[in-house]
């Protein structure tokens, strides 16, 4: 199976979906999100809060469907439609949060782990802090092509 970027060309080609390779990809997942670990926590409870305000709608629906067939309207209909509109705004919430959430850990996490630290000498490292910086010729780009002479060295037709 081929997997898409949304926009873009395929990220991956999976091959093996068992409970194995599954498993592995979620540890390496879990691996780059140490760093996240509070925000990541926060996203996939507002992943689950957001399925389930968006599972509410219809049960309620059918609910008020049910005692209104049956006669059994009054005030249990407007606190079925109250629940009703909560779980709307409250979907509306929780996705709002849940994309954010995941969307600002999604960026932070690297493609691939970050390469381990490079340890130099403390001598060539004190040497590259005190390197004085190489000094610039400030002609103009175009004065700086091979064959043009500036203007200031006074040869000319």
């Amino acid at each position: 199976m081929r997997m898409h970027q949304p926009g873009g060309s395929p990220i991956a080609e999976v091959d093996d979906w068992s409970w194995g390779k599954t498993r592995r990809r979620l540890g390496l997942l879990w691996r780059l999100t140490r760093p996240y670990r509070g925000r990541t926590a926060l996203s996939v409870v507002s992943l689950l809060t957001a399925t389930a305000t968006a599972l509410a709608p219809p049960y309620l629906a059918k609910y008020a469907l049910d005692d209104a067939v049956q006669g059994r309207g009054g005030s249990r209909l407007f606190v079925v439609v109250a629940i009703f509109v909560a779980a709307g705004l409250a979907n509306w919430g929780m996705t709002y949060v849940e994309t954010y959430l995941t969307g600002w850990v999604g960026e932070r996490i690297p493609r691939r782990p970050p390469a381990p630290p490079l340890r130099a000498p403390a001598a060539a490292l004190t040497r590259l802090l005190r390197a004085q910086p190489r000094r610039r010729d400030h002609q103009p780009a175009d004065e700086r092509r091979r064959g043009d002479r500036p203007a200031s060295h006074g040869t000319g037709p």
